[in-house]
């Protein structure tokens, strides 16, 4: 069971490693009618994926959710957890702009908006705190499943610092472990409060240095003023290449859990 830390304070904004896509089948009449498939065989409006842990095992009770784009807006249309093989479905989907999202919150906590806290010792420190695909049009098709490619959702981040004080005279050195096919990372502090502070620029190394200058001004951010002695929180963002020769959705961004440390 993938069972999180929550945090108040954080809403974790969407935010992965891309297998090929699967080809679409249209189902025989083999098996008993259900909701999804009537007596025709054919499946109704539905999506099927599946999310892994990095070693390729199935990643079970993982929250999946399908985000509309409606009016210029996203949507939280379907969440959905995986079942043990990690297989995930929506179904009765109607046409339209969609992404498909991976959370490391459960069910009930991405319902409520919720955050995810870091714990590197439990399960937020061995998933992303987010995925997310890229945007890609649905035609409504009852007659085929779409299929979804599987994507790993396991990432061990290994976030520094965590609960740790740092003197803002020397600075704050962020590191983290490396995510699978991930292209450029970026630090997005945040203030106690949980309000966007101060995010640096892609780097495609696994550290980041927030100098005391950049405190001072906040160089090199637009975000917030100069930092002052307090608690803080941030998030490692992954940016990922577009696969090759590839039309099915993608995964372009994800990040991590929350980590925090107090500035002196």
């Amino acid at each position: 069971m993938l069972n999180f830390l929550n945090k108040k304070s954080l809403l974790v904004s969407a935010a992965l490693a891309v297998t090929v896509f699967a080809g679409c089948a249209t189902p025989t009449n083999t098996t008993p009618p259900t909701p999804e498939k009537p007596d025709n065989g054919t499946e109704v409006a539905s999506m099927l994926g599946k999310v892994t842990k990095d070693d390729g095992t199935p990643a079970n009770n993982g929250t999946v959710i399908l985000i509309q784009k409606e009016g210029g807006a996203d949507k939280d249309l379907q969440i959905v957890s995986s079942n043990d093989s990690g297989e995930y479905r929506f179904t009765k989907v109607p046409q339209g702009n969609y992404r498909v999202a991976f959370s490391g919150l459960s069910k009930k906590e991405r319902e409520e908006k919720a955050g995810l806290a870091y714990d590197p010792a439990g399960k937020s420190g061995q998933y992303f705190g987010f995925l997310t695909t890229a945007p890609f049009d649905y035609d409504g098709n009852t007659q085929k499943t779409f299929d979804i490619p599987s994507f790993n959702v396991g990432w061990k981040a290994n976030l520094a610092p965590h609960k740790a004080e740092k003197a803002m005279a020397d600075g704050v050195v962020f590191s983290w472990d490396k995510a699978a096919n991930a292209k450029e990372y970026n630090v997005l502090i945040k203030d106690k409060d949980g309000n966007p502070f101060y995010k640096s620029a892609n780097t495609d190394k696994t550290t980041w240095t927030w100098t005391a200058e950049k405190m001072k001004s906040n160089t090199g951010s637009t975000i917030g003023a100069a930092a002052k002695p307090g608690l803080y929180y941030f998030i490692v963002n992954v940016v990922f290449d577009k696969p090759v020769n590839t039309n099915a959705p993608y995964i372009v961004n994800g990040g991590s859990a929350e980590a925090e440390f107090t500035l002196k």
